[in-house]
Formats: C-alpha cells, structure tokens, sequence
C-alpha cells in the first residue's frame, strides 16, 4: 500500500502534501480544520522505513 507522503513523493506535490490541500486535507474531528499531524506522521514513518532499508 502506498502512503500519501509517497504518493506526494512520486508526483511533487509536497507543499500541497505539508500544507495538507487536495487529495492530502484530513480533517479535524473537532476543528474541523486540517490535521496537520497526520501528515507528519506519514512522513515520520515513510522516513523511517527507508532508513531501516538501508542499514545492514
């Protein structure tokens, strides 16, 4: 499955991806606004992935 940071990532798109427009708005449940953590969060873990790839 590919993330939305890797989606972003593929088709440079990443200040719709951080500023969470288009296909990357998640809305707050509360505010009702972007949830600017989720996309942190893909991107924390897709960085991680990658580096874990790497080590030997």
């Amino acid at each position: 499955m590919i993330s939305n940071f890797e989606k972003a990532l593929n088709r440079d798109e990443f200040p719709e991806y951080f500023r969470g427009t288009g296909i990357y708005f998640t809305r707050d449940p509360d505010w009702r606004t972007q949830l600017h953590i989720i996309n942190w969060q893909g991107f924390a873990a897709f960085s991680t992935h990658k580096k874990n790839q790497y080590q030997s």
